[in-house]
């Protein structure tokens, strides 16, 4: 999904995610994990837990 999403944004475009986090999330984790999956291809990370099992991740594509 990473790889289409940025094969489709230009550079400086937004992706906003809203996924589903696992019953055992932490949300401590979160901004870590979002940056392991978009890799350096995005900039401008941030992650927001939005409740009990959904994330938000928002970034720019470079």
């Amino acid at each position: 999904m990473i790889d289409v999403a940025h094969a489709w944004l230009a550079p400086g475009g937004r992706i906003a995610v809203i996924d589903l986090a696992p019953p055992n999330f932490d949300p401590a984790t979160l901004e870590q994990a979002a940056g392991e999956m978009l890799g350096s291809r995005f900039a401008d990370r941030r992650a927001e837990v939005l409740g009990r099992h959904l994330v938000l991740i928002e970034a720019t594509a470079r």
